[in-house]
């Protein structure tokens, strides 16, 4: 069983070499392996393989012929030293009809540290190697098996914590997206197209119909171009996660509130001003959507150089906030916040009524008041932020491509207005530009550039 799979590879069944012959997507030169399930102990641990040598893996491992391509087998696999490593269920994927176009292969073993590490082994005296974050994502992008967007959709999905993360995710990597930025690149490809051929076989300026239309299509595309980016730039603090920051003096309640909203004592609370120093976050699911809730220091003239590095922290946290909390309390001075607050919240009202004003009473001693608060910032949560069954990327990458893209087509629209043959020229190479800006996102020009920053925060298995 030892030495080289590739050997066994040549000698092995039919069905191991079902991928040979025309039609085969690109192959890479060396196969990885990678645990595609959660870190040990579990019930079960997933070991993908991918590559040329991944099927002749599993006839070397189980020491007989692999099973039909897509069905599971229960094997026992053996190491280069004979002993026995596990029982285990074992599927083989033949190229081009895997996920990332190659040879794959799956071994689904018992999860204990001890049986993926002596498969890991196993399949290292092969040689075979780990793979690196997002690699055999980024083989099935090479092999065409998906697009970038779909490709930056299934990271996304990989990391959702809530509903609205997990629809914009799946938007993606359905390719969805994908087809909404191509259908803008092809239909601007078409006014550039029609600019070129009245360029090359016209010596007249352009007839009034005809600047007309080519006006109300590149138009048309602006405006579509320019309310995508503005759902974009909401998709993208869903994408993130939306940062609600409590501000306010000390002892107002600001870590009381947070405790109560994460149910578990995260901030020291105390009597004394000045406990939080620091900035404290909690992650939350409000209906669907992913909150960041941020506990800051109190605002109010430092009495240390670590408080007023706090306070510093905390204005800063106040100007970036998506929604800002006011929180004070009977008897406290009043803070000077960051911005206009978006709530305003008097808290002890079990010590005394909330004056008049536009206040949000409640008692985070006794919690009432608390659900009230909750409902109301959960409604503008869904308000300020909800995009309904838009597509929409929510992606930094994108945002810009589309904003520059606009622009682009903005300055064509300017300079089809002259209607002369000279302008055109201008009009086309504006549309050129914006088309360019669009294949960036699907990857269809400098996709070298960007894969790294892509695939860097894939876990392994994927």
């Amino acid at each position: 069983m030892a030495g080289s799979a590739k050997g066994i590879l040549v000698a092995g069944s039919e069905d191991a070499r079902l991928s040979a012959g025309k039609g085969r997507a690109c192959v890479s030169a060396d196969t990885i392996f990678a645990l595609s399930s959660g870190m040990p102990p579990s019930g079960v641990a997933v070991i993908r393989v991918s590559g040329p040598d991944a099927i002749a893996a599993v006839v070397a491992l189980t020491g007989g012929s692999p099973p039909l391509p897509r069905h599971m087998a229960l094997r026992g696999l053996r190491g280069a030293d004979g002993d026995s490593i596990d029982e285990a269920l074992v599927a083989v994927f033949p190229a081009p009809g895997s996920f990332t176009g190659e040879d794959c292969s799956e071994f689904q073993v018992h999860g204990s540290r001890a049986v993926v590490s002596a498969l890991a082994e196993a399949l290292g005296s092969l040689g075979l190697r780990p793979a690196e974050p997002g690699e055999f994502t980024r083989r099935a992008l090479r092999n065409e098996k998906l697009s970038l967007t779909q490709a930056e959709g299934l990271g996304d999905l990989l990391q959702a914590e809530a509903k609205e993360q997990l629809r914009l995710a799946r938007q993606s990597a359905s390719g969805a997206l994908a087809t909404l930025y191509e259908g803008w690149r092809q239909r601007i490809l078409h006014v550039q197209a029609e600019c070129e051929a009245e360029l090359d076989f016209s010596d007249e300026d352009l007839p009034p119909g005809r600047q007309d239309a080519l006006a109300k299509a590149i138009a048309d595309l602006t405006l579509e171009l320019g309310a995508h980016g503005r759902d974009n730039v909401r998709a993208e603090r869903v994408r993130a996660g939306i940062m609600v920051v409590l501000s306010g003096p000390p002892n107002a309640g600001k870590s009381t509130l947070l405790n109560l909203l994460a149910k578990r004592d995260v901030a020291i609370v105390s009597e004394e001003a000045g406990t939080t120093r620091d900035i404290l976050e909690v992650s939350l699911d409000l209906a669907g959507y992913a909150v960041t809730v941020v506990d800051t220091a109190g605002l109010r003239e430092a009495s240390s150089a670590v408080e007023s590095e706090g306070i510093k922290r905390a204005r800063h946290y106040g100007e970036a906030a998506d929604i800002l909390v006011s929180i004070t309390a009977p008897g406290l001075k009043d803070a000077v916040l960051s911005r206009e607050a978006d709530f305003q919240l008097w808290n002890k009202t079990d010590i005394a009524p909330a004056p008049a004003g536009p206040w949000l009473a409640l008692s985070l001693r006794t919690g009432a008041g608390v659900d009230a608060f909750l409902e109301a910032l959960t409604a503008k949560v869904a308000r300020d932020y909800g995009l309904g069954e838009t597509v929409v990327s929510g992606q930094q990458r994108h945002q810009a491509a589309v904003s520059d893209a606009a622009t682009h087509l903005s300055r064509a629209k300017d300079y089809l207005q002259s209607g002369s043959e000279a302008q055109l020229v201008l009009v086309a190479e504006e549309c050129r530009m914006a088309s360019m800006a669009l294949a960036r996102i699907l990857g269809l020009v400098d996709v070298e550039d960007i894969l790294g920053a892509i695939f860097s925060s894939f876990c392994i298995g994927k």
